[in-house]
């Protein structure tokens, strides 16, 4: 994992951590972000790295869908077609 944009922690007024985005999160790394009371970091995850990836996300998302549909009759045509529509945009 690494930094998605630049992180800056301030005190008082007074800049106690700097990390500039494409940083590296090691466990050192956050040990000082915990140290300095960091309440939040955006970082950049690459889903391309697990192979599984790609299947992970559309079972996730089929799941999550059928949960949302779970009173929808998916025989009738209309429902069944809102609910390909959505999956398949989901699955992007």
């Amino acid at each position: 994992m690494v930094l998605a944009k630049p992180l800056v922690i301030e005190d008082r007024g007074r800049v106690t951590l700097m990390a500039p985005a494409e940083q590296a999160l090691t466990e050192a790394s956050l040990e000082r972000m915990a140290a300095q009371r960091a309440e939040y970091a955006c970082i950049r995850v690459d889903e391309d790295d697990d192979p599984a990836g790609p299947e992970r996300r559309h079972a996730a998302a089929e799941a999550r869908l059928r949960r949302i549909f779970r009173g929808a009759d998916l025989t009738a045509p209309a429902s069944r077609a809102l609910f390909d529509a959505l999956l398949k945009y989901r699955s992007l």
